[in-house]
């Protein structure tokens, strides 16, 4: 049959258009396909005219096509949304059928446009809003971010995803995902020259590309910040896999990401507040009353009997209430986050703060390892150490030492140490094992840490005693 199709304007015209075009008869073979169809399928349009429909479109049955031929009326269009097949290939396609008649035979003529791309994309949008309300529901940072890395992997599909965490001035990576025998990452500086150091310094997403270990590919890699946190990154060797739509999705992504970790960070510093709330509750209900029920017992005293000794006890109680007033409000003043931390050495604060809080005596005796430099707020520095001191000194530790860690420093000493199931504990406002303190001192170290962004972590030392660390300290490695 010689098709108006067959007109070779009308081919390029056909083409041109940028859709697959076929067309078939009652039979369910096809009496035309363009070029477009038939590159979309991995075929020529040859082979492609010689087969029936049901073998392209697995929804169709041979035995069923005659009831979908005449289920058609004269002019009727209709929208459908299937695979095509043929040979390893499988499209998704969304095609646009009509009932029309060519020299008194009827066809349906129909245009194949291939929607892989927009079906991918519904995909991880789907998938985006399932992972953005796991995060949502996220309670600590490693949640958060294997929950991130796990997004990306499945939207992306890249070769190597790592969410990485600021840790004073290095980027370590907190969780990885690797295919193709890519290796994991290592922890960066801050100040490096990588896509992730460039990209957390400056705020803004950053691609890079170089190339492969196996020197046949390129390498692309796509940082995107999770702002104050850390960043984000994903990279792979497909030249297609960094599209800008998988930019702007990686900074979706990543957007979730910071918003759930700045969420996390209000949630547990408004417990943090809630906690300090209820330490203050116990002292101002106990703590305060206690005292002023002594000093009020011994003035009492002191009027009914004339002993003015009873005075020394008033003063005492009275002592003790400016302490704990003051030491609440050291707690909520050094809990407030750094603006413009300096550089310091670490002898040029360890030594005056143990004047402090040794005096004159020879023992405890005290000993700098080694001495570092770093970044710091010295005021709120010098007031970790001196809580630090006198905790050792008060505890019956006769020997204390500071030293230097890879990122930030330590303080420990040969006391009687802090058994495991109390390390959580003894920081927490107004917890006290000693008569007459007030508890605060060691919360006050607390918060002067989370203050500078640095972890506390308490253990044990190498003669059994205290050991206090702290780390994701921004330093100079600089040592004297």
């Amino acid at each position: 049959m010689n098709l108006p199709f067959d007109n070779g304007f009308l081919q390029q015209l056909i083409n041109a258009v940028g859709v697959g075009v076929a067309m078939y008869d009652r039979t369910g073979r096809y009496q035309y396909v363009n070029t477009t169809y038939a590159d979309m399928l991995g075929t020529d349009r040859e082979t492609l005219s010689e087969m029936a429909i049901w073998e392209v479109n697995p929804q169709f049955e041979q035995s069923q096509f005659a009831d979908y031929w005449n289920s058609f009326a004269p002019g009727e269009t209709r929208f459908a949304e299937t695979v095509h097949n043929y040979g390893e290939n499988a499209v998704q396609v969304g095609t646009v059928t009509t009932r029309t008649t060519v020299d008194g035979t009827a066809y349906h003529i129909g245009t194949i446009r291939d929607i892989s791309l927009r079906k991918r994309r519904e995909r991880q949008l789907e998938q985006l809003n399932t992972k953005t309300a796991e995060l949502i529901e996220a309670n600590d940072r490693d949640e958060i971010a294997q929950l991130t890395a796990r997004t990306v992997d499945r939207l992306l599909e890249c070769e190597k995803t790592v969410v990485w965490f600021v840790e004073g001035d290095s980027l370590h990576p907190q969780s990885v995902l690797v295919h193709a025998g890519n290796q994991p990452p290592e922890a960066c500086a801050v100040d490096g020259d990588s896509a992730v150091s460039t990209a957390f310094r400056r705020g803004e997403t950053v691609t890079e590309q170089r190339q492969a270990t196996d020197e046949a590919n390129k390498w692309t890699e796509i940082a995107v910040p999770l702002g104050q946190q850390g960043v984000v990154s994903a990279g792979t060797t497909d030249p297609d896999g960094c599209s800008q739509t998988d930019r702007n999705l990686l900074s979706l992504i990543a957007s979730n990401g910071e918003t759930a970790l700045e969420r996390l960070e209000s949630e547990q510093h408004l417990e943090r507040q809630n906690k300090r709330l209820e330490a203050f509750y116990d002292v101002i209900t106990h703590d305060i009353p206690n005292h002023l029920n002594v000093a009020t017992t011994r003035l009492d005293l002191t009027l009914h009997t004339g002993e003015m000794e009873h005075l020394d006890y008033v003063d005492t109680a009275h002592e003790r209430i400016a302490t704990v007033i003051n030491d609440m409000r050291t707690l909520v003043e050094q809990g407030q986050q750094l603006t413009t931390p300096e550089s310091v050495w670490l002898s040029e604060i360890v030594w005056p703060c143990w004047r402090t809080a040794a005096g004159d005596e020879t023992r405890p005796s005290l000993e700098l390892v080694e001495d570092r430099q770093f970044m710091a707020d010295p005021s709120r520095l010098k007031q970790l150490l001196e809580n630090l001191f006198w905790n050792s000194i008060e505890h019956g530790g006769e020997t204390v030492r500071v030293g230097p860690l890879d990122d930030g420093f330590y303080v420990e000493d040969n006391g009687p140490g802090i058994p495991e199931d109390e390390r959580e504990a003894v920081l927490a406002a107004g917890y006290t094992t000693g008569k007459g303190n007030s508890g605060f001192g060691l919360a006050i170290v607390q918060e002067i840490a989370r203050a500078h962004d640095w972890t506390l972590t308490i253990t044990e030392s190498s003669e059994n005693g205290a050991r206090f660390e702290f780390t994701g300290v921004a330093t100079d490695n600089h040592v004297r």
